[in-house]
């Protein structure tokens, strides 16, 4: 990350574990900007979205509970966001792969919950954003390390 005008950078490197047809690993580069610093938008393709639900059983649900009647963070949860939250990452990536992309720029995150006191806590994350390719200023196959965060899914 790095600030830019009073402003934080937030654009992001996801190496896909998914494989083209040639055996090429692929990347996708998220940022919620509309647009990328150190890259060119050459094509639009329109948007794209990914979804995940996440649930955890009814015994884990308990447990929270009396986890929260002590007070302090209830990891159950926590990690049940993380999971739906990074699915919903990867299956935006592969819809933006699918059209051609290499990029999503205005990525927007919605997520919400629901509790049912039989069946325990539901996680619901949408993720969406327009699906673009680009151009690397510095170098095409390389981004600029002071410019973007790499992280794996």
């Amino acid at each position: 990350q790095r600030r830019t005008n009073g402003t934080q950078e937030v654009s992001m490197v996801i190496t896909n574990k998914k494989e083209l047809d040639n055996g090429e690993k692929t990347e996708v580069l998220l940022t919620t900007r509309d647009h990328f610093i150190d890259a060119n938008i050459l094509e639009e393709f329109g948007v794209v979205t990914g979804c995940s639900s996440h649930a955890r059983s009814f015994f884990h649900d308990l447990l929270a509970r009396v986890i929260a009647f002590f007070g302090g963070e209830v990891n159950i949860y926590s990690e049940l966001l993380n999971r739906s939250t990074k699915s919903a990452t990867r299956s935006l990536m592969v819809a933006a792969q699918e059209q051609g992309a290499n990029g999503v720029v205005a990525i927007k995150y919605t997520v919400s919950a629901t509790s049912d006191p039989t069946a325990g806590v539901f996680v619901y994350t949408i993720v969406s954003g327009t699906a673009v390719k680009i151009q690397i200023k510095n170098n095409q196959n390389q981004l600029s390390s002071n410019s973007v965060n790499k992280a794996e899914t």
